[in-house]
Order: structure tokens, then sequence, then C-alpha cells
């Protein structure tokens, strides 16, 4: 008789673990943007335009997701400035659940992202601007996070959604050559929700780089093949619904966003070089940074009940330091951004 209550309780079990995984269902989302931006103000025929033709995600199983990003970049006059670039992420997540005993909860990241110029105000992760620094175009890394937000008390003030360190590698190629390179470091990943329709985000960047082939950090001929880089990436967000039509399809907002986009240091000056003779050809920078504040006003309108589109006009206002010197003078962008999204 016990063996046979075993039995039953095992075969319902096993049907309900079976059901389950029957009735989950993948789901995402897609969307499509096209973004113009405008001449800074001490510019003229410099504005171009940003086109992201697949972004997504997707809800794998119940522990399985990814994400995915294509943007291209092109200038919109004849010359220099009309020189295209693109750039493309793809980035894969499992959830491995509580770790035993704690309420610390593990997350794997593998990512891959491709970057042919660096873009200030993009969020292009650091260890892909490092490749690009050495001359590399190609990213594949793996993170484990190890997220404490648990541990944190929420209260009406601030909420702690993230709190994430993260041992991680990377491996950076080039496009057909045989020089790559290789970091090592431990990263902090949060993300924070505050009163008021505020938010925020802090991310901190620790590695070491290895790569293949020297590279030229003095102009009077010193090179290395390794160089220390931390950076630092704080962002702080506001959405505000100024206005909702009754049946809610349409919503005007005002947005903001603003902050690092990242400060970024290296223990060596990493300076251009050709390949023929090691001449120096640019100065390099001890560390560089973004620092921005982009209000937006935006309209959303819902067509169906998973597919919204939307129009916003924003004003970028940035201070953009690549030299390891004085900061630059603040300067003013026009934006305007049109898009849509659907859900499955």
């Amino acid at each position: 008789m016990k063996r046979l209550a075993i039995l039953a309780a095992s075969i319902l079990i096993l049907g309900t673990v079976t059901q389950a995984a029957e009735t989950f269902k993948p789901y995402g989302s897609v969307s499509q943007e096209a973004e113009y931006f405008g001449n800074y103000d001490t510019e003229s025929n410099k504005d171009y335009m940003r086109f992201t033709p697949i972004s997504g995600n997707l809800q794998i199983s119940e522990k399985a997701s990814a994400d995915f990003r294509g943007r291209y970049k092109f200038g919109l006059h004849d010359g220099d400035d009309k020189t295209s670039s693109s750039d493309f992420r793809a980035r894969w997540y499992y959830n491995h659940g509580t770790l035993e005993n704690t309420k610390i909860d593990l997350k794997s990241m593998v990512r891959f992202e491709k970057t042919t110029k660096y873009q200030e105000g993009v969020n292009i992760d650091p260890n892909s601007l490092m490749a690009s620094a050495i001359g590399l175009e190609y990213t594949a890394e793996y993170n484990l996070k190890f997220d404490f937000a648990k541990y944190f008390p929420s209260n009406s003030f601030i909420t702690v959604d993230q709190f994430s360190i993260t041992p991680s590698y990377a491996y950076m190629f080039g496009n057909g050559k045989a020089n790559h390179a290789q970091t090592l470091g431990v990263d902090l990943y949060s993300d924070y929700t505050l009163p008021w329709g505020f938010s925020a985000e802090l991310n901190i960047y620790s590695f070491q780089t290895w790569a293949s082939e020297r590279r030229a950090i003095s102009s009077s001929g010193q090179s290395t093949d390794n160089f220390y880089t931390t950076a630092v990436e704080a962002y702080l967000y506001y959405n505000h619904t100024l206005y909702t039509t009754e049946d809610n399809a349409t919503r005007f907002k005002f947005l903001f966003e603003g902050g690092f986009d990242p400060y970024q240091w290296s223990n060596k000056r990493v300076y251009g070089i050709t390949r023929a003779n090691d001449k120096v050809i640019s100065n390099g920078a001890e560390y560089n940074y973004t620092l921005y504040a982009e209000p937006q006003l935006r309209i959303d309108h819902t067509l169906t009940e998973t597919t919204n589109v939307y129009l916003g006009v924003k004003g970028h206002y940035t201070n953009l330091n690549t030299k390891g010197t004085s900061a630059s003078h603040w300067r003013w962008q026009p934006r305007v951004v049109v898009g849509w999204s659907t859900k499955f």
C-alpha cells in the first residue's frame, strides 16, 4: 500500500511537471526605431541618422531568455561625415535560481557584440570600448551574476532591484585577423527604484586586458600587451505621464535620462599605431567619459493590445572628454525619434 501511494505521488508530480512544461509558451517583443541626430550648436553638416532595424527580447523558457539589437549609423552629407558604422549585440541569460541556503540569485549571461565605431551615449559595454581602442571589432563574454538584492530592505524611498557582483571573462578579436585579446574582471551591476517616478542605475567595471600584440603607450616607442581598466556607468531616469486620453490609448509623457556613459580610466595610454612601422598616429587617453542629460517629450499610442507606436523629441546636452585633459564645453544637440514595438 505504501509503495502504491509513493508510486501514485510520483506519477502526480511527474504529470504536474509535464503539464507545466507543455503549457509554457515563449513570449517576448520586437521593435524598430529611427532616430535623427542634429548638429551640435558649434557644428554644421554633421547631422546623421541611426536606424535600428531589429531590437527585442525573448523569454525562451521559464529560466532561459535572450535579447538582441542591431543598429546602423549613417551620415547625411558627402565626405567623411557620410561614413556609416554599425553595432550588433546579442545576449543570452540563464537563471540558475537561488544559491543554496542563501538569498543570492545566480544568473549566467553570454554576450556577443560587434561594434565598428565608438559612439558616445549609446550604451556600449566598456569591454567593447577597449576592443575598439586596440583595433578589434568583436567581443564574446561570459559572466556569472551573484545578485544580493534580497539582502537589502525595501522602503518607500528606495528599492534595490539588483545588486550583482559579477566575475567576467571576455575574448576580443578582429575581422579576419589573427590578433586578439582577453579580459578577466569583476563587475558590479545595480538598479534602484526611487520615489516620484525616478529610478537609477550604477555599474562598475574592473578588468585586466591581455593582448596578443603590443600596443604603443608613448610617443617615444614604449609598448605593452596588457593594461588595467576600470569604468563607471551612472544613470538617473525619470518617467512622468503628463496627459492620457480617456481610453488610455494615447499617452503624452515627459522622460529624462542622464549621467556618465561611461567614465573610463586605464593605467596606460593606448596609442593608435600603423601596422607597417608602429608609427604613433594619434594620442591616446588615460581616461574618457561622456557626461550627458537628455530630456524628452514623447507620445505613445496603442494601436492594438500588443502593438505600440511612439514619437519623441529630445534635447541632448553633453560634455564629452576623450583627450585625458580638461573637459570640453557643454553642447546641445536636437534629436527626434520614431518607432514601434509589438509583443507576442
